[in-house]
């Protein structure tokens, strides 16, 4: 992506929008009344499928630099939004190009980190029977194999790859930071089940929405141009 003025312009525009949604709070986290739920779970991921991984790197770790200095600090560092941005832009790149790195560190991001999240998880001396729960990150794993075999792929697909993704990492991330009992991770299935899935519909109506709106921009700009030149014929 080369950086023009314009581009410049772009990335401060879609920096400011995200820091704004980030800022609404949607529901309590897990019980926890302290620990909520933002905008950032549907609006940073999404800045994987416009730009490149580093530039969607260094932005949502700006995003969440901000937000925590301004709102509040993620109970997880902000590091599952990471990986959710980055489980966006590395299915954009291979959609683009067919490098075997690419499909390496797809492979490395949709398969390999919520394998390696389910066996921290599930070995964790506190877990107990609640195992089960990480049975969720099979999701994003059984999603990467039926891109790779069957071609079945939609943004829903990846919105919710990358949720669960983010999921994953997290979860983990908690495990050893906020003391939790068995039956409170089993107790939780069900509403992760619809928080997942609303987070994927909310990631897939703004990126639909966005992609509308990019679509207009473009079209005022030819319309604009047109008329340019007809005036100076």
């Amino acid at each position: 992506m080369i950086l023009n003025t314009s581009n410049y312009t772009k990335l401060c525009a879609v920096f400011l929008i995200s820091l704004l949604i980030s800022s609404f709070k949607f529901c309590t986290l897990i019980g926890k009344s302290f620990a909520y739920f933002s905008g950032m779970l549907f609006v940073a991921p999404l800045l994987g499928a416009f730009f490149s991984s580093p530039v969607a790197i260094v932005l949502t770790g700006l995003l969440v630099t901000t937000k925590a200095l301004l709102f509040c600090y993620p109970v997880t560092g902000g590091i599952p939004t990471l990986f959710a941005t980055l489980a966006w832009s590395t299915h954009t790149q291979i959609s683009q190009e067919k490098s075997r790195y690419a499909h390496l560190f797809y492979f490395l991001v949709h398969a390999a980190l919520p394998a390696l999240c389910m066996i921290i998880f599930m070995t964790h001396a506190s877990v107990g029977q609640g195992y089960v729960y990480a049975l969720y990150w099979l999701i994003p794993i059984a999603l990467y194999f039926s891109h790779l075999f069957f071609k079945i792929n939609s943004i829903f697909t990846v919105a919710l790859s990358s949720t669960f993704i983010a999921h994953a990492v997290g979860s983990t991330l908690w495990l050893f930071t906020v003391p939790m009992k068995p039956e409170q991770w089993l107790s939780l299935i069900p509403v992760v089940a619809l928080e997942r899935l609303i987070t994927a519909l909310g990631m897939m109506l703004l990126l639909l929405i966005a992609k509308k709106v990019f679509a207009y921009g473009q079209i005022k700009k030819r319309v604009a141009k047109s008329s340019i030149l007809i005036n100076d014929l």
